[in-house]
């Protein structure tokens, strides 16, 4: 199976880098504007949902509450907060300018943890003071990182940088939902709601007898988080929703990360949308 996803990508799987060439001006100017550092205590904590905003999050979205601590990423922060549920915790890393268009509105109970590299524009919508930096090792970019804030490896997204937070804070039970790497056959969805990012040319994938809609960019971070997981091995992780990073692990892997109950469609979810 990982010479199917594979071979999707001319180049082969490799590591996303975040940042372009000249980022010290704006790490420097990030971490002037935004005093709080995100360093956390490392302890024993409940369970954690790290929540996407993929397709499968409208399926699975009602289940999110059950875990002791929500962590968003992406879409998903306004789509939880539409349904009230507010989230613990939101990231994002990006350092391009189209991130800031999924949060509009901010809620004083979520603790905004947002990459060194941000871009500026979203600093400038995310005003509250439940906002702390993380840090990105530098692998493409030139920044010299202070040490008063947690540092993590550079990955594919911002789903495998969460992990490596959550890691970092005692979490032993992770839940993930809205993390599919796939949009829908049926309707061309790539996300649970309106997706702001960069369009992406999508291509039909088989895996197993099913068919998904993805892109190369996704296989990637299909590919690469299984391999993230793994190097935890003392956290036990859930897997929520049938999108293909779901089928992939249980495919590839036997269920050796992916639950084997996958969650099967909730049908009171769009009686609850409104």
């Amino acid at each position: 199976m990982d010479d199917v996803i594979y071979d999707l990508l001319a180049s082969g799987p490799g590591v996303r880098v975040h940042y372009h060439h000249d980022l010290q001006p704006r790490v420097d100017a990030n971490l002037a504007r935004i005093p709080g550092r995100f360093n956390p205590e490392s302890k024993p904590r409940g369970s954690l949902a790290i929540v996407g905003f993929g397709p499968t999050l409208q399926d699975t979205w009602l289940n999110v509450v059950r875990c002791d601590t929500i962590w968003t990423v992406s879409g998903a922060h306004d789509f939880l907060l539409a349904r009230n549920v507010v989230p613990h915790y939101h990231t994002d890393i990006e350092w391009r300018d189209h991130k800031v268009k999924f949060i509009h509105q901010l809620h004083p109970e979520v603790h905004y943890v947002i990459a060194s590299t941000i871009a500026p524009n979203y600093l400038e919508r995310v005003t509250t003071e439940q906002v702390s930096i993380f840090h990105i090792e530098q692998t493409g970019g030139n920044a010299v990182l202070p040490k008063d804030a947690l540092t993590v490896q550079p990955d594919w997204d911002v789903v495998m940088s969460v992990l490596r937070l959550a890691a970092a804070m005692g979490f032993k039970e992770i839940h993930l939902f809205g993390i599919d790497y796939c949009g829908r056959i049926r309707d061309g969805a790539i996300a649970a709601g309106v997706h702001h990012g960069i369009p992406k040319a999508l291509i039909q994938m088989g895996l197993e007898g099913k068919v998904y809609l993805t892109s190369t960019d996704m296989v990637e971070g299909c590919w690469h988080l299984p391999k993230v997981m793994g190097q935890y091995p003392d956290i036990e992780y859930f897997v929520h929703g049938d999108g293909m990073f779901s089928h992939y692990l249980r495919a590839r892997l036997g269920g050796q990360y992916a639950n084997q109950r996958i969650i099967s469609r909730v049908e009171q979810t769009l009686a609850c949308i409104e």
